[in-house]
């Protein structure tokens, strides 16, 4: 990852506006992955907690989900 650019095109794409350098220091970047942290450390969601995008509770929806559907009586 980077955040660098080049300043002499910037400038002169913005008709030559004047720049300054700051000097600066370069850091390691890592990354972690929520997925990955998780596994890690065990860490489970109470089911209180499981709510989707939509602010749904999960549970709900997959205990609706798995009902038995009433069939129409067609006479």
């Amino acid at each position: 990852m980077s955040a660098t650019l080049n300043a002499e095109l910037f400038s002169n794409y913005f008709g030559g506006a004047s720049t300054i350098h700051i000097p600066g220091f370069t850091y390691p970047v890592r990354s972690h992955f929520l997925e990955d942290v998780l596994e890690m450390t065990g860490y489970k969601l109470a089911s209180f907690n499981q709510i989707d995008d939509y602010g749904q509770e999960k549970l709900w929806k997959t205990q609706k989900q798995l009902m038995p559907r009433k069939r129409k009586n067609h006479e």
